[in-house]
């Protein structure tokens, strides 16, 4: 999508065929093209604001948007029951390593419930993956980035959203990566392929949000 938005239109017959159908002029094809690509960029700005996401610089507001994006996700993504110890069981969100979040996370988590069962959500902080392994949400910090291979290793097949901040990440059996886009926000991309061999249904309006991995 992102290369859509930003690549050079072609010119004369080139446009045309890129428009489909019979040749138009060159003229008309690119207001057309020029047409889709505002459209794409609204509807992303409107992503953006449902998700209430602002620019922001690298520091402390990075790690509230983060947070913000952390709890957002238990809305977006639905877990198998077998990933809960029960209907009454919490929705937790785990922390593993260093915690840049402050009281943030926790602030975000505490007016939010999860599923038709209401489930609230719990924040769990810890330094070791035995810890957190029942969790819905698991976040590994980049604190952790060179043991992250392990860390998955010993998740297995569990029911569990991995994200975490490290290059790489998705691309590596993890499912969602955070990463600052050239214009100083919070964005971040998915492996789904990943996300559907842990038995996860990540709402499609989630995944146009992100950039996919594969």
């Amino acid at each position: 999508m992102h290369k859509a938005m930003y690549s050079k239109i072609p010119p004369n017959t080139a446009v045309a065929a890129a428009c489909g159908g019979p040749p138009v002029a060159g003229y008309a094809c690119r207001r057309r093209a020029a047409l889709r690509r505002l459209i794409v960029s609204m509807l992303l700005a409107a992503w953006l604001l449902m998700f209430k996401v602002p620019a922001i610089a690298r520091g402390a507001d990075e790690y509230a948007v983060k947070a913000a994006f952390l709890v957002k996700f238990s809305q977006y993504v639905t877990w198998p029951a077998e990933a809960f110890a029960g209907p009454a069981a919490p929705f937790t969100i785990g922390v593993l390593g260093d915690d840049a979040f402050g009281a943030d996370l926790d602030a975000d988590a505490r007016s939010v419930v999860v599923g038709p069962e209401k489930r609230k959500i719990v924040i769990k902080r810890s330094r070791k993956p035995a810890d957190l392994k029942d969790c819905q949400i698991l976040f590994i910090s980049k604190s952790e980035r060179a043991q992250a291979p392990q860390i998955l290793a010993g998740l297995g097949q569990a029911k569990i959203l991995t994200v975490s901040e490290s290059d790489g990440f998705a691309a590596n059996g993890g499912i969602v990566n955070f990463y600052i886009a050239d214009d100083a926000t919070v964005r971040f991309e998915i492996n789904n392929d990943v996300a559907v061999r842990h038995g996860l249904t990540i709402d499609p309006r989630l995944l146009r949000l992100a950039r996919p991995v594969h």
